[in-house]
């Protein structure tokens, strides 16, 4: 399954992200403040995490979700989420919050072209659930590429990422 994100709900929408005064909302800023430039990314982590917090893992252990955006701010959050969380939730999941992120979940560049980010994503989630992605027609496929041909990794790694793990994941051959 692939989360991709999304606008918010009218009421959500209206709550965090809706400016008051028009001045402060030219060119829809508003949207692209929900959407793209924050929002999104926000929105799918916080469903990654609840979908953790509520057990779906535990009821479902081979369960796979695909989320973009090198993981949609997780690699920042990620200690963080995994100390603060992982105390308080040892005593209602099967296993600790951080090992959902590795056995559960599959991670694209997709539009996030940018070495420390993948280094960053890297850090904390193995090589072997990240998957190159564009986000075309929304991010330029060809910066995107060019990007990662560029990257400073090994090529078994490279190759992983490139395509080897959307093999696995998919069951199909390149």
């Amino acid at each position: 399954m692939y989360i991709h994100p999304g606008y918010p709900p009218e009421v959500v929408f209206d709550i965090y992200y809706r400016f008051m005064r028009p001045e402060y909302n030219k060119e829809y800023q508003d949207y692209i403040f929900s959407g793209s430039g924050y929002g999104w990314h926000q929105e799918v982590l916080i469903q990654c995490i609840r979908m953790i917090m509520t057990g779906v893992f535990d009821r479902f252990p081979n369960l796979q979700i695909i989320i973009g955006h090198m993981g949609e701010g997780l690699p920042f959050f990620y200690e963080r989420i995994v100390g603060d969380m992982g105390e308080v939730t040892e005593d209602s999941l099967n296993k600790p919050i951080g090992q959902y992120f590795s056995d559960n979940f599959w991670y694209t560049t997709s539009a996030f072209f940018q070495d420390e980010l993948l280094h960053l994503l890297l850090r904390y989630i193995s090589v072997d659930r990240v998957m190159f992605a564009t986000d075309y027609p929304f991010a330029d496929m060809k910066a995107g590429t060019d990007w990662f041909r560029a990257v400073d990794l090994p090529r078994e790694a490279k190759e992983k990422i490139a395509y080897r793990n959307a093999e696995k994941l998919f069951g199909i051959k390149v």
